[in-house]
């Protein structure tokens, strides 16, 4: 049996939100340090006609995208690379079209890779 050293450990994070409860923000928390590789936002039931969703942090809500289209089933791939300074919270925020009329239907997932440095023995 033989054994390596690796250094660092990959964590997925994964949230759903409803989009019919304005209230409800799909977070997900970061440690201090964690180098983010992947953050996707699917779709997976559509909202109704001209809802947007907005990814970023509690106090930067639309810091990683802004105004995506939540009326359609589809991924979105967000091209952000970074290392967080310390504990951070990733949001998504859903926007009515018109007002404050909420959603009537739509479901949505977030997902976030994410490195730890850390030092693990591995053996094969």
């Amino acid at each position: 049996m033989r054994t390596q050293k690796v250094h660092f450990l990959t964590y997925l994070v994964k949230n759903s939100i409803d989009f019919t409860n304005p209230q409800e923000l799909a977070l997900v928390a970061l440690p201090a340090n964690a180098e983010v590789t992947h953050i996707s936002f699917s779709v997976e039931e559509a909202a109704d006609a001209g809802f947007k969703a907005d990814i970023g942090f509690i106090d930067e809500p639309d810091a990683l995208a802004s105004d995506i289209d939540i009326s359609k089933a589809e991924a979105n791939i967000l091209s952000k690379i970074f290392t967080t300074p310390q504990v951070q919270e990733i949001a998504v925020s859903i926007k009515p079209a018109v007002g404050d009329t909420p959603a009537t239907k739509g479901r949505g997932t977030l997902r976030v890779i994410y490195y730890l440095p850390s030092t693990t023995m591995m053996e094969f």
